[in-house]
């Protein structure tokens, strides 16, 4: 399992090919929270594209999308923070 400071990782929600999702406790905030870690490329790409999450999903301060807390640099990989929401996609 992945070990990343100031974070109990408990579960692994989702992993594919291009990122996998942590269900985490955040020591520093006190609340359950969401780890995402691109997969599969370089560093560059992988903190490219973690930036680029990062700050789309915050531009778009709406009720209905998660909001990012923070970025954490860890070793070989780059993590967005999020909250954690469990939900189901909307099918019609």
């Amino acid at each position: 399992m992945v070990h990343l400071p100031g974070y109990y990782i408990l579960e692994k929600l989702i992993d594919e090919k291009f990122y996998t999702l942590y269900k985490a406790y955040s020591i520093e905030r006190n609340k359950m929270v969401c780890l995402k870690r691109i997969n599969g490329r370089d560093k560059d790409t992988q903190i490219a594209e973690s930036i680029h999450d990062y700050y789309m999903s915050n531009d778009l301060a709406y009720d209905c999308i998660l909001q990012p807390l923070k970025l954490e640099n860890h070793g070989d990989h780059v993590y967005v923070v999020t909250e954690l929401y469990y939900g189901q996609t909307i099918k019609t």
